[in-house]
């Protein structure tokens, strides 16, 4: 779980959201992201670039993440 101290609101993450976030810490590129998210599932980083961007997106649109 997030808890957004501004927005007093709490986000619950899967355990995808999870892995994502943790690597969403300024030392990690989104590409970098997909292509350890694709070697760790076994599938092709075109499988996992769109869930990744959204869930990124949605991190953003949240105001959790800032550029």
């Amino acid at each position: 779980m997030l808890y957004d101290s501004l927005g007093r609101a709490v986000h619950v993450l899967n355990e995808t959201a999870y892995f994502i976030w943790q690597r969403c810490d300024g030392q990690h590129t989104i590409k970098e992201i997909i292509q350890e998210a694709s070697s760790i599932c076994k599938v092709p980083e075109e499988e996992v670039r769109t869930d990744i961007g959204d869930c990124v997106s949605t991190f953003r649109e949240k105001g959790l993440l800032k550029d």
